[in-house]
């Protein structure tokens, strides 16, 4: 079998560096920032068309920053600066930290980045369905057209595909910051140290007078080929009271679709616990906004 064997090793010194070398490269070439996600596919067999490795490690894209209303995280910020900073313990984006805090074991979470998590395109990570519930934007540059923003909507395309081009760098991603509102993310895996089985993540925004919600977001990882929405919750909850009872009938709503089977989990036993975490989440997001 035909293994992980780059030949070249560049290391950028800055964002338009890194930006011309993957013009360069093109296909042929992958992006390393915590390598923990690389590490695996490598040792699958999954990168055997791979000449030439970018590191990003000069690049000073590792910060946590807050300006114009929104939290600003650079792509290589890791794990457990996100799980330890204070900035990230705003209720809107609070299930940032929350994912974070959540990723085991240690090594991991001291070595893995929020940049390399988002762009695998893998739908059983844990951030990649957070950053949709939190209505995030992704920040993209490349040598001939320069910067765009994606919203997290439009970012997963399917299994280990995003809208990034072979000659984009994701450099940041940007959570909003809403008033009156909060958000939870919550897993179900077999053990801590698992890959879910099935996770979720959930915005909700109250209206002034804090008695009705004016915007839900509930976001669902391991069910389908990329994070999706449970749009008929939302839609139900959107002008509703933030009420134990709406909440559980929001949460046992039908989906609309039948979630991808996994080695360790049926359809029809994600189709049983997806109403859990549904309800879990919103009842600690409810509960912490409610508390502000």
């Amino acid at each position: 079998m035909v293994r992980y064997n780059p030949t070249v090793l560049e290391r950028p010194s800055s964002i338009n560096e890194a930006a011309q070398l993957l013009k360069k490269w093109g296909s042929k070439a992958r992006i390393v920032a915590g390598n923990t996600t690389i590490y695996e596919l490598a040792n699958q067999g999954g990168l055997d068309d791979v000449d030439t490795v970018i590191d990003l490690s000069k690049l000073n894209l590792n910060y946590i920053t807050r300006y114009d209303g929104s939290l600003h995280i650079g792509a290589m910020t890791r794990f457990v600066e996100l799980a330890s900073s204070n900035l990230t313990g705003n209720d809107s984006y609070f299930a940032a930290k929350e994912a974070a805090m959540k990723l085991t074991p240690p090594q991991i979470r001291n070595m893995a980045t929020i940049g390399g998590s988002a762009c695998s395109g893998i739908p059983f990570y844990d951030m990649p369905v957070t950053l949709l519930a939190i209505d995030a934007e992704f920040h993209a540059t490349s040598s001939d057209e320069g910067e765009r923003t994606i919203k997290a909507e439009d970012f997963f395309i399917d299994y280990f595909v995003t809208t990034l081009r072979a000659e984009e760098l994701l450099t940041e991603i940007v959570c909003p910051n809403k008033e009156r509102s909060s958000s939870s993310f919550v897993k179900l895996g077999r053990t801590t140290i698992d890959f879910a089985l099935v996770n979720a993540a959930v915005n909700i925004t109250l209206e002034p007078k804090r008695n009705r919600m004016s915007e839900v977001r509930i976001a669902l990882g391991a069910v389908a080929a990329t994070p999706i929405r449970a749009k008929s919750a939302e839609d139900f909850l959107i002008g509703q009271e933030p009420s134990r009872e709406n909440i559980i009938k929001a949460a046992s709503l039908g989906l609309d679709f039948e979630p991808s089977p996994s080695l360790h989990a049926s359809s029809k036993y994600k189709k049983r616990v997806i109403p859990i975490l549904v309800r879990d989440a919103l009842f600690a997001a409810v509960n912490r906004v409610l508390r502000t």
